[in-house]
């Protein structure tokens, strides 16, 4: 009696574990670095979600072997995402393999299928899989639109493929935040003087003199736009990034941007006294003193 009551006793507390188990996630991270655990910053991005948001993620259940990991570190993420958003995250899980409605809402969002190998009863065989999502902010009110996938949300950010984990929370976390905000920050580039520019990867020239390629990153979470300080009454924009420029700024250029920051604008200036040339240094005839002088900022004589 005494041996059955003992077993009885552990049937309960498995049950009670696992009941726990499933209303809260908890993922032990053993790797050095902790890489696989959230940062303090996605934390607190996915807390102070204010309206509810759908991830849809489309996922083929049948992938090659050398993808399962990813796929479970990837579904992991999503629970500790879900776990720590309370709520305000619902994840939904489709694969299009036997799906139109979800290779019609795959399409809309722009996530493509990939033409996988994988080896069966040794021969070579063509997979097509999906492992993307995207995160969606749906409209106040919902109509019925058999045609648009997409007609019943007002914002949407999509990850297409998801090739690693490794930039997986930086990505998702960024398409998090610019659904989930309702005011999108804006940075301003000032151009007209030479400066170095911002450009996409596939823009990417021989150096970085001629351009950084950082536009797709900067765009996951501000919205991006020139200012020319000769035909633009005021700067317009959150931050001003002053980059490098070749030409020295005019006394009624200087004068806007002083307006812009005593109105609590932001400005991040990079300035170079000296740039190299076939390992030579080549000091720069520009002069920002105008700009820099009444902060009682100056410019080192130095490489």
């Amino acid at each position: 009696m005494k041996r059955y009551f003992s077993v009885f006793l552990v049937l309960i507390f498995l049950l009670v574990a696992n009941f726990i188990s499933a209303q809260v996630f908890t993922r032990f991270d053993f790797t050095e670095g902790k890489i696989h655990t959230l940062s303090s910053t996605s934390k607190n991005v996915v807390k102070n979600i204010s309206d509810e948001l759908k991830v849809k993620v489309f996922l083929s259940r049948k992938i090659p072997p050398q993808a399962n990991k990813m796929k479970q570190d990837l579904e992991d993420y999503l629970a500790e995402y879900s776990a720590i958003a309370g709520g305000k995250l619902q994840i939904e899980y489709f694969d299009p393999a036997d799906d139109d409605t979800a290779i019609a809402f795959a399409q809309a969002l722009g996530i493509p299928p990939l033409n996988l190998q994988i080896f069966e009863k040794d021969q070579r065989q063509i997979l097509k899989t999906y492992i993307g999502l995207a995160v969606l902010r749906e409209k106040d009110e919902l109509v019925e639109d058999v045609n648009n996938p997409l007609a019943n949300f007002e914002k949407w950010e999509t990850l297409p493929v998801i090739s690693t984990i490794e930039n997986f929370e930086f990505d998702f976390t960024s398409a998090i935040k610019k659904v989930a905000s309702l005011e999108e920050k804006t940075i301003g580039f000032l151009t007209g003087h030479e400066e170095i520019k911002i450009v996409s990867e596939n823009q990417m020239g021989r150096s970085f003199e001629e351009g950084y390629p950082l536009l797709e990153t900067l765009m996951k979470n501000f919205s991006i736009k020139n200012v020319n300080l000769e035909n633009d009454e005021e700067i317009g924009s959150d931050v001003l990034i002053i980059a490098n420029p070749q030409k020295n700024l005019s006394d009624e250029e200087v004068a806007k941007i002083h307006t812009y920051l005593a109105n609590g604008g932001n400005v991040i200036a990079l300035f170079e006294k000296f740039k190299t040339e076939n390992l030579i240094g080549i000091r720069s005839e520009t002069d920002f003193s105008n700009l820099l002088s009444p902060f009682g900022i100056s410019l080192q004589e130095s490489l």
